[in-house]
């Protein structure tokens, strides 16, 4: 005859049960310590006290559930050889800190829901974590055991990623950060950033063994003459670093001979026409009109490849991995192009200019007079000539921003990020209205590689979905005639 103990509120509760010490799920108060995890006495003596537990008290079910799949029977012995959990679907209680019943877990994946770090405070085993699609809070929580780290399609929103003590890899695909903040950066050995972060590249600086490093498909990186001073011996790097690298700089870097000829011929297209366009005398203001002026007086917007994405998937990758390269004024350019172009000529004309990718389109955002205002030159494009003669001869301040942030102190860089407005509905010229404000919300792009088209008028779509479903209902109707004609023939046939 056993003891079966249940755990409330620290006191202990003795049943009378056959069988082993089991674990339960149940919805209860467990105990929680606040400490700080950095060799401190009484956060370790927490975390031993959880190592001895004779029972244990669930408070998310799911989680339960989850756990006890992963052994035939479980219990307080055999829950300390779980070393590996995925959780792959959105969970109802987002409440991990039971994750904490499990000392010896070293590989981790969350899929698909909201995080919040602390919760993984006591799992000082961890040596690897992934989360896919996550929203997450509080990343200088993580435990420092954890030497690896990959973050997809993910949400953080600080801003800022803390990384672990111990971390040597790290891997970003598609989550915007603008602040690197490592604890200890000397002990990163790879580092890979794939799709659209503000980060100034001052935060590897001190990362003086970092071996391999990846930056791919990343407009708006500043400060690369930090890459000189690293030991890198290998670099992966995309036509994407045309918009924020130079010529000087590429020379000294460790990448193929084919990158780098890909990057050069993207570097001499921004420059050449930099170097048309530049006049040191012009206000900010002039600037972006002059840029402006010549992306519109010299490509056009192709309108069908951007609109017919399906239809057009060969040239809009194209576009979308090479978007410097593919500029041409006889097939014109879409999105992509537009807020490339404009980003790698205002980093060369001296304007603090950022690029904003959704999953399904691309503009700008202007920081002016410490005021952050969205950009989108497609619109702007798409607009009658006659007008657009009008607002760029106008001596008026530019009509076509649309103010998001008044007084900008924070920099983009130091842990703030840029709202992203998804399939938004564009006024005739170019900038959002605050109706449509209101609805901002942060997208992260689902693509291995990012695929934007720009949808310049809301109604066009709505109507184009009425004729789809017209079209739809009247093959249904036409196939049920033919079906009532069948039958009916075959039944004439018998009769004979």
């Amino acid at each position: 005859m056993n003891l079966k103990y249940k755990l409330i509120k620290k006191t202990i509760v003795a049943t009378i049960l056959s069988g082993s010490l089991l674990l339960f799920p149940q919805v209860a108060s467990a105990s929680s310590i606040e400490s700080n995890p950095l060799y401190d006495e009484t956060f370790h003596s927490e975390l031993e006290y959880l190592n001895n537990l004779d029972s244990i008290t669930f408070q998310n079910v799911d989680l339960y559930n989850i756990i006890s799949s992963k052994v035939k029977e479980l219990n307080t012995n055999t829950i300390k050889d779980i070393k590996t959990l995925t959780i792959d679907k959105p969970l109802t209680n987002t409440d991990l800190s039971d994750l904490k019943y499990l000392p010896n877990l070293k590989f981790l994946i969350i899929k698909n829901n909201t995080l919040d770090l602390n919760n993984l405070l006591y799992n000082q085993e961890l040596t690897s974590l992934q989360l896919d699609n996550c929203i997450i809070n509080n990343s200088e929580s993580l435990p420092n055991s954890i030497s690896s780290l990959y973050l997809n399609n993910c949400y953080i929103t600080s801003g800022t990623l803390t990384t672990p003590y111990n971390l040597t890899s790290l891997f970003i695909n598609y989550t915007p950060i603008s602040k690197l903040a490592l604890k200890n950066p000397s002990n990163l050995k790879n580092l890979s950033l794939i799709g659209n972060s503000y980060l100034s590249l001052t935060d590897i600086e001190e990362c003086y063994n970092l071996a391999s490093l990846t930056i791919k498909y990343n407009p708006s990186i500043k400060d690369s003459y930090i890459l000189s001073d690293l030991s890198l011996s290998s670099l992966i790097l995309d036509e994407y670093a045309s918009i924020w690298l130079d010529k000087d700089i590429l020379d000294t870097l460790p990448i193929s001979n084919d990158i780098e000829k890909e990057i050069v011929t993207s570097i001499n297209i921004i420059d050449n026409i930099y170097s048309s366009l530049n006049d040191p005398s012009l206000t900010d203001e002039e600037k972006v009109k002059k840029i402006s002026l010549y992306i519109i007086n010299n490509y056009y917007y192709n309108e069908h490849v951007a609109n017919n994405e399906k239809e057009n998937e060969e040239i809009t990758t194209k576009l979308n991995i090479a978007p410097i390269s593919t500029l041409n004024e006889e097939d014109g350019i879409i999105c992509i192009n537009y807020a490339c172009l404009f980003q790698a000529l205002a980093n060369r004309m001296g304007l603090t200019s950022y690029e904003i990718n959704s999953f399904n389109h691309a503009y700008n955002g202007l920081n002016l007079d410490n005021n952050l205002y969205y950009y989108d030159l497609t619109t702007l494009d798409t607009v009658d000539n006659n007008l657009l003669n009008e607002i760029f001869t106008s001596t008026k301040d530019i009509p076509y921003y649309h103010l998001v942030n008044e007084d900008l102190t924070e920099s983009i860089y130091e842990g703030s990020i840029l709202p992203i407005i998804d399939s938004p509905s564009f006024t005739d010229i170019g900038y959002y209205n605050e109706e449509e404000l209101s609805f901002d919300d942060f997208i992260y792009n689902k693509y291995t590689f990012p695929i934007y088209s720009a949808y310049i008028n809301s109604d066009k779509g709505k109507l184009l979905l009425i004729r789809n479903c017209l079209f739809i209902l009247f093959i249904f109707y036409y196939l049920k005639k033919l079906l009532k004609a069948d039958n009916k023939t075959k039944k004439l046939t018998s009769n004979f």
